[in-house]
C-alpha cells in the first residue's frame, strides 16, 4: 500500500510538479458552496443571527461515517472484516470466503480514499504532489487513538472519528499557544501513539495469558 502510494506521489510529480489552481466555474461554485445547519448560529456584533454554514466537505465524512457504521455493525460483510482481521485461520473454518472479504476490504479503503482526497482537493481548490503530504500518518494514528487494534478484528468507526477530532484538537491547541504547529504536533501525537501502543500490548499480553 504505501509502496503505491510512493509510486502515484512520483508519477504525479513526473506529470505536474507545480502548484496548479482550478478555475472551472462549476467546480468552483461546488468549492464555495455551504450547507446551512439548521437550528445552530450565533448573533454578530450588529446583532443580526448569522446562521452556522459547513463545506461540502464535511457532509460528506458525516454521510460516510453514517454509512460505514451501518456497514460494520449491521451487514453480514461488516461482521465478516472483523472476522477476518481477527484471525484468518478461524474465518476460513467458519466459510467465510477471506479472499473476497479482503477483496472488499481493499476496495472499500480505497474507495474512502478517493472520496478524502476529492474532499481535501475540494477544500484547498488546488492541485499538487506536495498537498496532504504525511495524510497517511495521521490516518492511521487517529485509528490506533481511536481504538483501533493493529492486530485487526478489533475497531469502530465512531472511535476512529474521536481519535481524528483528537488530533483536530492538538493542532488547535499548539497553534493557540503559539508553538511551531509541524514540530510540536507531531511530538504530541507521537508520545500519543506510543501510549496507546502500549496499552494495546498490554490488553493482548493479558489475552494471551488467559488462553
Amino acid at each position: 500500500t504505501l509502496a503505491g502510494l510512493f509510486f502515484a506521489k512520483g508519477m504525479t510529480t513526473i506529470i505536474n510538479a507545480t502548484q496548479f489552481n482550478v478555475e472551472n466555474p462549476e467546480f468552483i461554485a461546488l468549492k464555495d458552496t455551504r450547507v446551512t445547519i439548521p437550528g445552530l448560529g450565533s448573533y454578530n456584533k450588529a446583532g443580526n443571527y448569522v446562521p452556522a454554514k459547513v463545506e461540502i466537505g464535511v457532509i460528506v465524512a458525516i454521510l460516510l461515517v453514517i454509512i460505514l457504521f451501518v456497514l460494520l455493525k449491521w451487514t453480514k460483510l461488516g461482521r465478516n472484516f472483523y472476522a477476518v482481521g481477527g484471525n484468518n485461520q478461524s474465518a476460513n473454518m467458519l466459510g467465510i470466503d477471506v479472499r473476497f472479504t479482503k477483496f472488499m476490504a481493499h476496495l472499500l479503503c480505497g474507495l474512502c480514499a478517493g472520496i478524502g482526497g476529492f474532499v481535501y482537493f475540494l477544500h484547498v481548490g488546488s492541485g499538487s504532489p506536495s498537498h496532504a503530504a504525511g495524510a497517511e500518518m495521521n490516518a492511521i494514528a487517529s485509528s490506533i487513538i481511536g481504538g483501533t487494534m493493529l492486530t485487526g478484528g478489533v475497531g469502530n468507526i465512531i472511535g476512529t472519528l474521536f481519535g481524528v477530532l483528537s488530533l483536530s484538537t492538538i493542532k488547535n491547541i499548539v497553534a493557540s499557544l503559539g508553538l511551531d504547529e509541524a514540530w510540536w504536533t507531531n511530538i504530541t501525537v507521537a508520545l500519543m501513539l506510543c501510549i496507546f501502543l502500549l496499552v494495546q500490548s498490554v490488553i493482548l499480553a493479558r489475552k494471551n495469558t488467559k488462553k
